[in-house]
């Protein structure tokens, strides 16, 4: 029992002088040769070299694949933001033209509403133009009639003659009227202002109005 407790003892120690040792332990122990030594010696160290190397290649690739991430991450980014500035252009793109055919469209509107309001002021203007009208001085001088004139064909009223009325006891402004002409002497009337009445004609004419001027003494 004592003799395997030695044993065991200088086994441990050999293996301590071994791990301090080295090589030249071999050589102590063994007698190997100087050239067995170096070669073992050799052998470890191109070993730890090779691991060495290995490890350096591993931590390589890992840096490459690294590298290669942060690129793919930087190429998809940049993509993604040209993408978006290319949207981004376009979108605006979009927006100049809605705003050009919104401007396209309102002159388009003002145009049609234009030209309506010109075809209506024509027809109005001919039938206007195919109204006869007269008008007489109420007030015992021509001057009242003449202004009057002039009041109606500054207002597209055509006025085919000018005369005394063969009265002067009109207290309003009078538009006569012939028969289907009820809404043209109308329009004279609220034309004229609140002085002017329309009345229906009681009497035959060429003529399908026929205004005649108040006179402001006996409206007195």
């Amino acid at each position: 029992m004592r003799n395997i407790r030695t044993i065991s003892i200088i086994i441990s120690m050999l293996a301590f002088v071994l791990l301090l040792g080295g090589c030249s332990v071999f050589k102590f122990l063994d007698g190997s040769q100087d050239r067995e030594v170096l070669s073992f010696c050799t052998g470890e160290k191109v070993n730890a070299m090779g691991e060495t190397s290995g490890m350096e290649r591993r931590r390589i690739e890992i840096e490459q694949r690294a590298k290669e991430q942060v690129n793919s991450e930087v190429s998809k980014r940049l993509k993604a933001e040209k993408e978006k500035s290319g949207l981004d252009g376009e979108i605006s793109d979009l927006e100049n033209q809605v705003a050009s055919l919104e401007r396209e469209n309102r002159e388009l509107k003002a145009e049609k509403v234009k030209s309506r309001l010109e075809n209506i002021a024509a027809k109005v203007s001919l039938d206007l133009d195919k109204v006869k009208i007269k008008v007489l001085s109420g007030s015992g001088s021509l001057a009242s009639a003449l202004e009057m004139t002039k009041h109606l064909e500054s207002n597209g009223y055509k006025v085919e003659r000018t005369d005394m009325a063969p009265s002067t006891d009109f207290s309003r402004d009078k538009v006569f009227f012939r028969k289907g002409n009820n809404s043209t002497a109308k329009e004279i009337a609220k034309n004229i202002g609140s002085t002017a009445v329309a009345a229906p004609m009681t009497w035959k004419s060429k003529f399908d109005i026929i205004v005649v001027t108040r006179n402001k003494d006996f409206a007195k």
